[in-house]
């Protein structure tokens, strides 16, 4: 089991993580990450390492999980391109993301209009995230799919969503 939690604000069309949790479980390796944002001093607190990140938060940094909700933000307000500086346990890292595309997904619900953005600039041809935005529903996330170097697939579908008065039924 794998569950990650991202807490944040949006101002001004812009998220802005207060904490963020990862914690998996059973038969994945237990592992157990969590980082706490303070805006006011532009500090990373890590409470599983008792320390500062080394660096100065930098202005639109999300964590591991709020990025995704940042280019649904962007998507409404008309973008095609996407970067982040993202808060990777003790590191920055930064993701290029880009619109490329609308098809229709299957779902239980019916097939529904997407737009796909996918990862650009990956370390390794092997490494691809996509991720498929519903188009008619606020642009909520239906699927995200990341496919690693050494070949492992991780996915994250819908099960369902309330979308301005709307039920959406994923997969």
């Amino acid at each position: 089991d794998l569950s990650e939690i991202s807490l944040f604000n949006i101002t001004n069309n812009t998220i802005q993580p207060k904490k963020y949790k990862y914690k998996t479980t059973g038969f994945l390796t237990k592992s157990r990450r969590s980082q706490e944002f303070d805006w006011t001093e532009k500090k990373l607190w890590i409470p599983n390492k008792d320390a500062f990140a080394e660096y100065e938060l930098p202005k639109n940094l999300q964590d591991n999980l709020s990025y995704q909700e940042q280019i649904r933000i962007d998507l409404l307000a008309g973008h095609t391109k996407f970067d982040y500086p993202i808060a990777y346990k003790n590191r920055l890292k930064h993701y290029y993301f880009e619109l490329v595309g609308e098809s229709q997904i299957k779902t239980k619900q019916g097939p529904i209009n997407a737009i796909q953005v996918k990862q650009t600039q990956l370390k390794s041809k092997k490494e691809s995230t996509r991720i498929w935005y519903a188009k008619d529903y606020e642009y909520v996330l239906l699927k995200l799919v990341k496919v690693k170097a050494n070949g492992d697939k991780n996915a994250i579908l819908l099960k369902d969503a309330q979308i301005g008065g709307q039920t959406l039924q994923g997969f």
